[in-house]
């Protein structure tokens, strides 16, 4: 498809935007790069804070009971690959979730194995859950936001999940060594 060349953008290598901004606001870079500061003066006003979510069971139990879900129809796949996995496995793959929730140096790795492969990737699995789950604002009678989940309440829902698990699942180790 030709393109009448009166229809070019001026200046700038990349796509025109089809962001329009309130009149009086500053106009896009003639590099074609929206910078922090051009987002914010396109908005009404300043972004709202984040609001803390509250950490009581009502709103960690549903987290909980999506992460067993997820891991649940991941470890259904283990018998198919001959992997033999146990609470003990599973136990091992949240400590790892909570301590890189931390920003803690990771514990040891998993195995070059076919089991540690398998529990590598349930890791990954869970490890994006966060990116999936939002909490509700409400902003006004009218209208709620959407929030992505903070990594202290990541935290409490992992460590909640982690305590429903049996005793016996709890042997290895729960954060790094020194």
């Amino acid at each position: 498809m030709k393109r009448n060349p009166s229809h070019r953008h001026s200046g700038g290598s990349g796509p025109r935007s089809r962001f329009k901004l309130r009149e009086g606001h500053a106009r896009r870079p003639v590099d074609g790069v929206f910078t922090p500061d051009d987002f914010l003066a396109a908005l009404d006003g300043p972004v709202a804070p984040p609001v803390p979510q509250p950490l009581d069971a009502r709103t960690i139990q549903p987290v909980v009971r999506r992460l067993e879900r997820v891991a649940a129809d991941y470890l259904a796949g283990a018998p198919r690959v001959g992997v033999q996995l146990d609470l003990e496995d599973l136990d091992f793959v949240i400590a790892r979730l909570i301590s890189e929730s931390q920003g803690l140096v990771q514990l040891p790795a998993f195995a070059e194995d076919t089991k540690g492969f398998f529990l590598a990737g349930l890791y990954d699995e869970l490890l994006r859950e966060p990116s999936n789950i939002f909490h509700q604002i409400e902003v006004s009678e009218e209208s709620v936001r959407l929030e992505a989940m903070t990594a202290e309440f990541w935290r409490a829902c992992l460590q909640a999940w982690r305590i429903r698990l049996p005793r016996q699942a709890t042997s290895r180790p729960t954060s790094p060594e020194p």
